[in-house]
């Protein structure tokens, strides 16, 4: 059986700390705290994560039969061993990359043959990256503002490169 409610504290502080270990400030983030939800289904894995206006929510309660989303789709919550994870969506990327293009350090930059290769899911060579985020793990952002994913930053044998985690591309590739 599955079932929307309110997101816990402790799944709300959650998503709080990835926002955080990514670089921004959750007091400036678009996100309405109070507006946060959970698809929760028994014997799940982990719950997906939305932020769903009232006005949506209100009116899922008056749809006969199972509501699978509302809302901004957010990311996933999981169960590891010290707690909780959160696994983000590429929605929430679109959400934080206004905040992007204010602050380009918060966010990875790639030129346009850059942007080719992330949405292939092909690693990024130095070349092609513009700008490397504050923190490894970041969204990744073409030369126009674009949010095209998430990726990591790697060094290995001692070259820099933008390793693609999800992106746009990955929903024609496997996702869809």
């Amino acid at each position: 059986m599955a079932r929307i409610r309110a997101a816990s504290r402790n799944e709300i502080d959650t998503l709080k700390n990835f926002i955080e270990s990514i670089g921004f400030d959750v007091r400036k983030t678009p996100i309405s705290w109070e507006r946060l939800y959970v698809l929760d289904i028994e014997e799940a894995k982990y719950y997906d994560m939305f932020e769903i206006p009232f006005e949506c929510f209100e009116k899922s309660y008056l749809c006969k039969g199972s509501v699978y989303s509302a809302g901004l789709y957010l990311g996933l919550i999981y169960r590891t061993p010290k707690g909780l994870g959160f696994k983000p969506g590429l929605p929430l990327a679109k959400r934080l990359s206004k905040v992007c293009k204010i602050c380009n350090r918060k966010c990875h930059v790639v030129n346009e043959r850059g942007e080719k290769r992330f949405l292939y899911g092909k690693p990024v060579p130095k070349e092609m990256i513009l700008n490397v985020g504050s923190r490894p793990l970041g969204i990744v952002i073409n030369i126009l503002g674009e949010p095209l994913g998430w990726g990591r930053i790697e060094a290995g044998g001692g070259a820099l490169r933008l390793t693609p985690i999800m992106d746009l591309g990955w929903y024609l590739r496997r996702g869809g």
